[in-house]
């Protein structure tokens, strides 16, 4: 456990403008008679893990115990370089979260009141977040983790979801999903990637050797990294041996839950890395919620590279109370407009399930999001408060590459390899395949042989 300063209060300050909603209804928040539901949930939830190094962690927390309609707190870590840091998250933000939240009365029907309550929820995340950047730091420790935060206040249907890194998670209507968190991989996220070049990051894929970022104009191995240290992440808490631009400042969405409930899915990358949304969804929504996430961990556990990471996932169903519970099963998929029927239907790949934002208003699966914000431009103050972390570990950074080379980059990246996460134990190093591989392609490109070769062993 590492020791770290009393919370302090949330920050104050005007309220601030939301960026990244789609539609009318989000960006701030406008009261309205239907933005407090006047029943309460109830949740069935089940996880599953396919565990390699060990570095993930799952934790489900009452923030007032005995009364998980007053927050139930849902976290999934995937740590890398070890998983001290992830269980220092998962130990230490329900603590963080209880002492700024305010329990709300269950029988308010207030829009005004309510919107008050999501606003406090979100700035105690995003602060919470902060303030276990800052703990952190004082242990000079280079491991970190990625990190997404679910809320979850049954008494009212307000789901509160913060994530740094590439662990995601979807809200499912049952005939529509709602992405409910942010990408931060540098390869993926155009904002991210804007923000580093513009603070003078040196950004590049690993080298070809293996040794460090590739030169400008060579080829290079697997996603594009952060240097020093090699992360794939923008954001992040820990990681002492990257630059002080890999922030911990979370993108926060909310949203109230529809009449009807729905299911939450949330999962590590190595799942998102094999599945779509829409398509875990939907292999999912005949299974209850412990056998949905253990189908989803099975299915990237069997994908052609096979499995090198750990992988996590969480399901939770939320239905109305006065409803008969879901008997352990998830939510039948609603209605929805019949599709034509040919003889080669069959051989048509299926289509996506809509965002809960582009369907129409009188249609089934209609969901706005309550709020959409990212800390760093609505909490600019946050940044200015968190602690100097680069060069902090005792020993000294460098260039070196990573020793991990875990395999599980993503399908939009275009090309494998490489961990998606950050770095090794400065002058480690470990016997691994890939090495071996591009040490071997290398040499023959430099070569320019022209025999044929069969594939290199991996051995």
């Amino acid at each position: 456990e590492v020791p770290g300063p009393e919370p302090q209060p949330p920050v104050a300050g005007r309220r601030r403008q939301r960026a990244g909603a789609r539609g009318a209804g989000a960006g701030r928040l406008t009261p309205a008679a239907s933005m407090a539901p006047s029943f309460k949930y109830s949740v069935v939830h089940g996880s599953a893990k396919k565990t390699v190094k060990g570095e993930d962690v799952i934790t489900t927390v009452e923030l007032v115990p005995g009364s998980p309609e007053q927050g139930l707190l849902f976290v999934l870590c995937d740590g890398h370089l070890g998983s001290r840091t992830a269980v220092f998250v998962a130990y230490r933000l329900p603590k963080l979260l209880a002492k700024k939240l305010t329990p709300m009365r269950m029988d308010v029907d207030d829009a005004t009141v309510m919107t008050s309550f999501a606003d406090s929820v979100q700035q105690a995340m995003c602060t919470s977040f902060m303030e276990l950047q800052n703990e952190w730091v004082k242990a000079k420790r280079p491991d970190g983790t990625t990190v997404t935060a679910v809320l979850l206040h049954l008494a009212h249907g307000l789901v509160t979801i913060a994530n740094v890194g590439d662990s995601n998670a979807v809200l499912d209507t049952g005939c529509s999903l709602l992405p409910m968190t942010a990408d931060h991989r540098i390869a993926h996220s155009a904002a991210e990637l804007k923000r580093l070049q513009g603070n003078g990051c040196t950004l590049a894929q690993l080298g070809i050797d293996l040794q460090g970022p590739a030169a400008p104009g060579e080829p290079g191995v697997g996603p594009v990294r952060l240097w020093p240290g090699g992360l794939c992440v923008a954001r992040s808490i820990g990681d002492v041996d990257c630059s002080d631009e890999v922030i911990p400042l979370p993108h926060v969405r909310q949203v109230l839950l529809p009449p009807r409930g729905a299911r939450l899915l949330i999962a590590s990358d190595g799942v998102w890395d094999v599945l779509t949304p829409s398509r875990a969804a939907k292999l999912a929504r005949e299974l209850s919620p412990s056998e949905a996430a253990t189908e989803l961990v099975r299915i990237a556990a069997s994908n052609l590279y096979g499995v090198v990471d750990d992988t996590s996932a969480i399901v939770v169903d939320l239905a109305p109370s006065e409803t008969p519970m879901l008997s352990g099963k998830a939510l039948p998929p609603l209605p929805w407009e019949p599709r034509g029927w040919s003889l080669l239907a069959c051989l048509k790949p299926s289509s996506d399930e809509p965002d809960s934002r582009d369907v129409g208003p009188s249609d089934p699966g209609h969901l706005l999001l309550l709020s959409d914000i990212d800390a760093l431009h609505a909490y600019p103050q946050l940044l200015r408060r968190i602690d100097s972390h680069y060069g902090q570990r005792t020993a000294p950074v460098s260039q070196e590459a990573p020793a991990d080379f875990t395999m599980h980059g993503s399908r939009n990246s275009g090309s494998r390899g490489g961990s998606t996460h950050g770095p090794g134990e400065s002058g480690v190093r470990t016997s691994n395949p890939l090495a071996d591989f591009v040490a071997r392609l290398s040499h023959r490109e430099r070569s320019n042989s022209s025999a044929a070769k069969g594939p290199p062993s991996s051995g």
